[in-house]
């Protein structure tokens, strides 16, 4: 007896002008709901489409009620299903750059730690005074502050920086060159 209730109140699609007249009535209206959930035409109109295709595909086993509350429904959670799957995919795309970051960061330290291993070894190969000067100066001494240190002249200090500059220019100009061309390399 609930069987014959249940088939009384709800009802099949059992023929397809049946279903093309659901179609024509509901197809517009489905598309301008589903436009307002997902802000694109053709994810709207494919939304809209599938619900119908998943309708005729289930119209033996179906049986519905209020049709409108059937379709608006099926197209509210095909809507949220695609937002959710764009989620995953931009949180993966995200994440998947994030890391592409950080081991472009990684690169560019071992880079520069090993720039500052060989700018070590070049200023441990000057000259003693030549590198207390330097090594002063970079530790950011003035000039008269090193002479009155060392025990030297202010011109003396000056010409030791001088040299220091030089020696390393000469030194490191090729591993700048291959610095810089690393580090513009991946923006290209």
């Amino acid at each position: 007896m609930e069987n014959s209730i249940f088939k009384n109140n709800f009802f099949k699609i059992k023929e397809e002008a049946h279903f093309s007249s659901i179609f024509e009535e509901y197809y517009s209206s489905l598309y301008y709901y589903a436009l307002k959930i997902i802000h694109d035409e053709l994810i709207a109109e494919d939304s809209v489409q599938e619900t119908f295709l998943d309708l005729w595909k289930k119209r033996e086993e179906v049986y519905i009620n209020k049709i409108a509350n059937y379709l608006y429904t099926s197209i509210r959670f095909k809507c949220m299903n695609h937002i959710r799957h764009e989620k995953v995919k931009r949180d993966y795309a995200d994440k998947k750059i994030s890391e592409e970051d950080s081991q472009f960061d990684d690169s560019i330290t071992m880079i520069e730690e090993e720039m500052i291993r060989e700018i070590n070894k070049l200023i441990d190969s000057m000259p003693d005074q030549r590198k207390k000067v330097f090594k002063l100066h970079v530790d950011g001494f003035s000039q008269d502050e090193i002479a009155t240190e060392l025990n030297i002249s202010v011109n003396t200090v000056k010409t030791h920086k001088l040299k220091a500059r030089q020696f390393l220019r000469e030194h490191l100009k090729n591993s700048l060159y291959i610095l810089c061309l690393i580090k513009f390399d991946s923006f290209l």
